[in-house]
Formats: C-alpha cells, structure tokens, sequence
C-alpha cells in the first residue's frame, strides 16, 4: 500500500523501520537455498553462528537490518515500538540483540520526558538523568534507602530550572538498609527506643522546583508508622505552583489535609489508597479556593464521611468517591456527605462508578434527601 500512494521516502521514522523489516523479510523468502549459507550452524555462547562454504561466518540479513535499524536512531529517539510483523521463527539472539541496543537510546542529552525509571542499586540512571538539561517530566521508582533518596534529591535539584512533573514511588528498602519505617519525600530515619524507624526525624534536603505544576507521589508506608498519621512533606508546604496532586500510602493526618487545602495553585487533588488516616474529610472554609476536581479513591477504611464547609472549595466542579468495597460494607447516603449545597458550581458527582444527576440526591434541596 505504501508504495502505492507513493509516500514511503517520507514515511516516520518508526514506519520506515516496518518497511525495512518487511522487505528484509521478502528478500530473504525469495532467496534460493543454494544462495542461503547460513544453513549451516555451528553452537556459539550467544546463539547458532551461520558459517559458508569455506567455513567463514555469515551474517544473516536480518540481524544486519536490526543492527543497522537501531544504531541509527537518533540518541534523542524514544523507542516505544518495534514492529517485526512478517518475521517468521524470530531468533532469541535477535530479540537479545534488540535489548542490548535500545537501552542505551532510551536516556539522550535532549530528552524532555522519563516515565517510569526504575532506579537501581548504585543509582547510575539517575546521575545520567540529572545531565538532562530539557528534562521537563521525570518518574521513577525507587526503594526507599537514604542514599538512593539523598541521589533523587540531587537531581530535582539539578533540574529546578527545567523540571514541571514529577513522579515519584517509593518502595521498601532493602533488608540491609533498615526495618521498612515510613518513607516519603524528605523523610529522615529516626529509629525509637525498640530500634523501630518511625519516620518522624528532622526532614532531609529536598526542595521541589519553584515551578514544579504536578505530582505523583507514593509513599512507603512501612510495618512501623504513626497511629495518628502525618502531615504533608515540608517541601510540599506553601507550594506556589502545583496545580495537581496524586498522592497513595501518605497516611495523611487532618494537619496534613489542612496543609493541602492552602496551595494556592491546587486544582486537581488525587487521594488514593491508604493516602488518608482520618474518617472524615472536611474541606475548611478557605480552603482550596481553586480545587477543580476531588478524587477519594479507596482512601481508608475508615474514612466514610465527606463534608464541605461553607466557602470552601467554591470553584469545585467534579467529585469521584470510592470505596474500598472488600473490606467497607458501608453504602453512601446522606449521613455520609454534607454539605454539598455550598459547592455551587458542582457539576458532577460520581460515588462507587455510579453518576449521580443534579440535583444531587445528597442536597439538602433534594427530593432524595427528605
């Protein structure tokens, strides 16, 4: 079909690798068996090796067409797919060679995004990512050691000036490096009497980019934790810009939810599992005067009441609500949510995957709630 609306010399660069792995593919079909001289293998450490007539080696075309392919990419180009459709019986070699070739094109000097970085032990990946002078989005998962901590501060630090997304998730520790405490941005070992690290310690240096508009954060919340929860990082406090925040396993406190209802920028709040101690989430008046929209998705299983004060949140247009149904037998009604009446520009509300239609059946002014 290409060939027939006549744009294959103009085709992306992803296209133009299926092209060439098809016609690799053709030509090798076609080729007589007395022209094929890898028929003949010798066992090698990385696979069977094709040798000739006179015994030298031979390389087939299609591991040619995948190095060539992969080498010439820019450094800068993301890799997303490779599309090898009409290679028949693919060698393991192949798909081998394929993963020794496309790491090293997935950090270049101009890369402006990186989603879902998986920081190992020593931590070289992000000392190549904090070289990333356009970096705009970042994500990574990390345990949660110290030193692999003090390493991430290192390069938000390096890329305050570039850095507008961040995405962090925080995993246990390793066995060698404590007891699995609670961990999250800033957090500072700080073992109690029984040895145990509660995660309450002075924080450690971090500070997020002055510009820094969304993130994504998962704590670790450990076997060790306080029975009455935490407030928000330091670093998050009296953020000017974050517009948007997810958070999971940050075992908020009211200080913490507090905290958040004083950004001035925060138009989109994400609470997902086990983000919030408390049974009730109250929305204080003059707070969150620019919320947009309010996700509680399976926060607790004790949280079972949502309520808004008057002047609170008045900019707010949607709320999804849901409940952790495996071990929360509650069902909404109106005792759950109040309320509801000062969200004036309220638009739409959505409890258990189900959408409720104004007037909503939990206001006051309801039918349903008389």
């Amino acid at each position: 079909m290409s060939r027939n609306e006549n744009f294959v010399s103009n085709l992306p660069t992803h296209l133009q690798h299926q092209v060439e792995v098809r016609r690799t593919r053709s030509a090798t079909n076609t080729t007589t068996t007395a022209r094929r001289p890898w028929r003949r293998r010798l066992s090698t450490v990385c696979g069977p090796m094709a040798l000739d007539d006179d015994d030298r080696k031979v390389v087939h075309p299609m591991d040619q067409m995948v190095d060539q392919v992969l080498k010439k990419l820019p450094q800068e180009y993301r890799l997303n797919v490779i599309d090898l459709g009409g290679c028949q019986t693919l060698r393991t070699r192949r798909l081998n060679k394929i993963c020794e070739l496309v790491p090293s094109l997935r950090i270049g000097p101009k890369m402006e995004v990186l989603k879902h970085v998986q920081i190992q032990d020593g931590g070289d990946e992000l000392v190549r990512v904090g070289a990333l002078e356009r970096l705009r989005k970042l994500g990574v998962v990390l345990d949660g050691r110290e030193d692999n901590m003090a390493r991430l501060y290192r390069v938000i630090g390096r890329r305050s000036d570039t850095l507008r997304s961040l995405s962090v998730w925080i995993t246990a520790p390793s066995m060698a490096a404590g007891n699995g405490g609670f961990v999250t941005l800033g957090s500072k070992r700080d073992d109690d009497d029984d040895g145990n690290n509660t995660g309450s310690g002075a924080p450690s240096s971090v500070v997020l980019p002055e510009k820094l508009e969304s993130l994504n954060l998962k704590c670790f919340k450990g076997n060790k934790f306080k029975p009455a929860g935490y407030s928000i990082p330091h670093c998050i406090q009296g953020h000017q810009y974050l517009s948007k925040i997810t958070l999971r396993h940050s075992l908020l406190n009211k200080e913490g939810l507090r905290e958040l209802g004083k950004l001035k920028s925060l138009r989109c709040l994400k609470l997902r599992h086990e983000s919030y101690m408390e049974a009730e989430v109250t929305l204080s008046e003059g707070e969150f005067l620019d919320l947009r929209l309010l996700v509680l998705d399976q926060v607790s299983v004790k949280m079972t009441k949502l309520v808004f004060e008057a002047r609170a949140a008045p900019k707010l247009e949607k709320i999804v609500w849901n409940l952790d149904k495996t071990t929360t037998s509650v069902e909404i009604a109106a005792d759950n949510i109040s309320g509801i009446d000062n969200l004036t520009g309220l638009k739409e509300l959505k409890i258990n995957d189900v959408a409720y239609p104004k007037p909503f059946p939990f206001s006051t002014t309801s039918p349903a709630s008389k």
